[in-house]
């Protein structure tokens, strides 16, 4: 326990050192290429603690347009310079994709948000998936929907879907209840790197 708030704390300490991203030329005034995903301007305090619980510093997380699943240049450079790091400290065991789509995770009331928004989630998901395997066909991209929470079966099992969610929870991540009280997740990715041991 002593080991993870030390990771947590030398994690926020190195990330508030770490200079911002240079923003994408075609970005609007909004920050975000008109029809793609960006990187986002800073990597959310939800997206390090589950990093640091994966055992992993390698973390970032991108932003999409409403109703969009594609990736921008911008976005794609982020993610080829993390994986060139990942793969420069060793072994990349795995590749975490978790996706929002244009709403917050469902509440427990809600379950799981429309038929087109899951849908976006998977779309979203595949093409960040089929992103990596083009960088390396040997990549092993484990994807999760923030469309809907887990499922029973999960739960019984611990599975990483129900283990992920519960710790986004955990951290304060809105859900479609929320009212405004933390930053919005809608329309992100996190994508974090876990190396093998």
């Amino acid at each position: 326990m002593k080991f993870q708030i030390f990771m947590f704390v030398s994690v926020a300490v190195l990330s508030s050192c770490a200079s911002k991203p240079a923003k994408d030329p075609g970005a609007t005034a909004a920050g975000t290429t008109a029809g793609t995903a960006t990187q986002s301007e800073a990597t959310s305090m939800e997206s390090k603690i589950l990093a640091s619980q994966e055992e992993s510093n390698l973390v970032t997380e991108i932003s999409f347009s409403k109703g969009v699943a594609s990736i921008s240049g911008a976005a794609k450079k982020e993610l080829s310079a993390l994986f060139t790091k990942a793969k420069s400290r060793g072994t990349v065991d795995d590749i975490k994709v978790i996706t929002w789509g244009d709403r917050e995770y469902p509440s427990k009331m809600d379950k799981e948000l429309s038929e087109v928004q899951v849908n976006l989630v998977e779309k979203r998901n595949d093409a960040i998936k089929a992103y990596f395997e083009g960088i390396d066909k040997d990549a092993d991209v484990e994807v999760f929907s923030m469309a809907m929470r887990p499922g029973m079966i999960n739960k019984l099992m611990s599975g990483d879907d129900a283990k992920i969610k519960k710790s986004l929870e955990a951290s304060g991540i809105p859900n479609t209840d929320s009212k405004g009280k933390t930053a919005s997740k809608a329309s992100k990715s996190i994508v974090i790197f876990t190396l093998e041991q």
